[in-house]
């Protein structure tokens, strides 16, 4: 993993090959210590912030004229309800973090997962995912963006599916997909399958 560090006095050191590293709140706040800053939107190798009980709902109250969004609206709706029913679990905020892919081959489910632990997080899962995409609308992006435009991402993301097995998100750039960040793909598969261009999408809880 690259990590980014920008230090009090503006100087900015680049980090190869990190393998772990803690986010804290201080580590945060002054952007300093072995974190990876937040950004406003999911960037490769930094920080994302999901704050669930900020997320303006009233955004996906209507439904969308668009397929793809209407689609990823119902999900959010959906996550929503998970956030209620399971406040110790999804009410909290957290980072998402898509970790740059550091190794050469492949990596099976039951080592993603592995990988997501090792980065101080879990996997994450298909409601994370989604409060990860209604953070990203009440921070002002488009749903076009999100829904409908292909993303740039280098891998795929692997999540928990709501059945317990895993399913891929969004594009690779591996593959000359073009692909909207909010597609979870169709296939499930189970801790043996093995994946040549992918990453978790690493959840890590605010202390």
């Amino acid at each position: 993993m690259k990590l980014e560090i920008v230090f009090k006095d503006g100087r900015k050191e680049t980090f190869d090959s990190v393998e772990n590293f803690k986010v804290t709140e201080e580590q945060i706040a002054n952007k300093e210590g072995h974190a990876s800053k937040v950004t406003r939107t999911p960037t490769e190798g930094e920080l994302f912030e999901v704050k669930p009980q900020e997320i303006d709902r009233s955004l996906f109250q209507k439904e969308r004229s668009i397929e793809e969004q209407e689609k990823t609206r119902r999900l959010i709706q959906k996550a929503f309800t998970e956030v209620e029913k399971h406040p110790e679990k999804y009410a909290s905020e957290f980072y998402t973090l898509i970790p740059v892919k550091n190794w050469y081959g492949r990596k099976s489910v039951a080592e993603l997962k592995a990988y997501a632990i090792e980065l101080g997080g879990l996997m994450a899962d298909w409601v994370e995912q989604a409060l990860e995409w209604a953070q990203r609308i009440s921070n002002g992006e488009t749903w076009f963006a999100i829904c409908n435009m292909g993303e740039s991402a280098s891998c795929y993301r692997a999540i928990v599916a709501e059945n317990g097995g895993v399913q891929l998100v969004g594009a690779s750039q591996s593959f000359n997909c073009s692909i909207p960040a909010s597609e979870i793909h169709d296939m499930e598969y189970d801790s043996d399958m093995v994946f040549e261009e992918t990453v978790p999408l690493v959840v890590i809880k605010k202390e």
